[in-house]
């Protein structure tokens, strides 16, 4: 008697998985969640790809107003110097 209920726990608990595995996919393909998660996934696969595919960056510090003069206070910003009030 007690090797039954141990079995037939094991089969319902078996099944109960099953059907849960089951109502999931069912649900996540009703609400598109499936679609959602391949697209995602291949949004990652792409970043990916062309992360590696980068060998420098962009913009480079030289390239940013290399043409303008520096400003005369010595601040490093992109604001003109402040005038001296008298």
């Amino acid at each position: 008697m007690d090797t039954q209920i141990i079995v037939g726990g094991f089969f319902l608990l078996i099944f109960i998985v099953a059907i849960f595995i089951v109502i999931r996919k069912a649900v996540w393909w009703y609400w598109g969640i499936d679609q959602h998660l391949a697209n995602q996934r291949r949004i990652i696969e792409l970043l990916s790809e062309r992360t590696r595919n980068v060998s420098k960056p962009i913009i480079s510090r030289t390239d940013v107003r290399s043409d303008q003069p520096q400003s005369q206070s010595g601040a490093s910003g992109s604001f003109p110097a402040r005038r001296q009030v008298e």
